[in-house]
């Protein structure tokens, strides 16, 4: 009689142990740090090794991110991963940022501590029935400020699972390992790496101060009611000097930057785009570094983008009359009560060049593109279609 095969594994099996902590009580003390920055993770390759496709280093780098998102629940100010980078790039250490002096680093990142990464395992090994995921590295807490070592994490975290097909459990074997492969198996591995070991990582001893302050005065003007494209929307907010600020002008349009172009003072703009719709309560973000701050309306009534966006004009046809006279001609477009033409830059940015209710209009004969939107009664613009030289 033929004995049935029996499952390896009908659900991940997870292999971890307690990690490794070396902790200098009396340093963290002296050094006391607040704001932290988690560095990018140094992968350690086998040698004659090569990371040719970058899997590895975006592995690395999803086990950075993890790790970040654990240390922001903790009473630590940590900087997000992409302000990391960009100061690192700006002081020329983003190529050997774990190799960095302190003093280099403090220079770079104004914060207390950084989070060295060092990665000896970034395994993700899967058939088409079994997988093997594993998340090897050790972590150090390094203080900016003398350039002692506080504190030092090292951590194995694997996950195993599969089946042999004849197991009575295939159905949730073939389910577990499909949850548990490739990437979202990893970034679940990685998840776990990370909060075990921030939880090994020491508080800091003092908690740090918080906030940006309070926006002191706001403001919002349009140059245009109702909106049109090209029509400017500008908001300008007032704080504490030295921070960074945002608007949101509706729930679709958000982060629109607002440069600090005077000490606490900060003012952007927005140009209405074509075919941009929408509406909402514009408000205005006043925050540091660390995503902490002030939030508050801009304006008292709402921000109306068009509405709605009337069909575009279709079978557009770019012709040269026996004058020598450039002109485009196109197909009335349902409920369109006119047209806007628009020459488009090699950016696709558009410059109006005509408007009329007719289904044609004399255009620049240098323009290489060329577009043209609806226009219903209430001057509402829809999407532009497009035709080329």
């Amino acid at each position: 009689m033929r004995r049935p095969l029996v499952a390896l594994a009908a659900s991940a099996a997870l292999a971890a142990c307690a990690p490794d902590v070396r902790l200098d009580e009396a340093r963290l003390r002296r050094a006391s740090p607040r704001t932290l920055a988690v560095l990018p993770f140094h992968v350690v390759l086998a040698p004659g090794a090569r990371d040719e496709d970058g899997q590895l280093a975006r592995r690395a780098d999803a086990v950075r991110a993890a790790v970040t998102r654990r240390l922001q629940l903790l009473s630590y100010r940590t900087l997000d991963p992409e302000a990391v980078d960009e100061a690192l790039a700006r002081a020329g250490l983003a190529a050997h940022a774990h190799r960095a002096s302190y003093q280099a680093l403090a220079a770079a990142l104004g914060v207390d501590a950084v989070v060295r990464g060092r990665v000896t395992s970034l395994q993700n090994v899967e058939g088409a029935v079994l997988f093997v995921h594993t998340i090897a590295a050790d972590l150090d807490l390094l203080d900016l400020g003398q350039g002692e070592v506080l504190c030092e994490v090292a951590h194995t975290e694997r996950a195993i699972g599969g089946f042999l097909p004849e197991s009575t459990q295939a159905v949730r074997a073939i389910m577990t390992t499909v949850e548990n492969s490739t990437v979202p198996g990893f970034l679940r591995l990685a998840e776990r790496f990370a909060e075990i070991v921030v939880r090994a990582l020491p508080p800091p001893p003092s908690p740090p101060a918080r906030g940006a302050g309070g926006l002191e005065a706001l403001r919002l003007s349009a140059s245009a009611d109702p909106l049109s494209p090209g029509d400017l929307v500008t908001v300008e907010v007032r704080g504490a000097p030295g921070l960074e600020a945002v608007a949101d002008l509706t729930p679709d349009l958000r982060g629109v930057p607002l440069p600090e172009v005077a000490p606490g003072v900060y003012r952007g703009t927005h140009r209405v785009g074509v075919g941009e719709v929408g509406a909402g309560q514009p408000a205005a973000r006043l925050q540091d570094r660390f995503g902490e701050g002030a939030w508050a309306l801009v304006a008292d009534e709402p921000l109306v983008f068009p509405t709605r966006a009337p069909a575009p004009p279709v079978g557009l046809v770019r012709a040269v009359d026996a004058a020598g006279a450039h002109r485009l001609s196109w197909r009335a477009a349902p409920g369109a009560a006119g047209y806007r033409v628009y020459a488009l830059d090699p950016r696709g940015r558009p410059t109006l060049v005509a408007e009329t209710t007719r289904v044609y209009a004399p255009v620049p004969a240098d323009a290489a593109r060329l577009a043209v939107a609806s226009l219903d009664a209430r001057g509402h613009v829809g999407l532009l279609a497009e035709v080329g030289p």
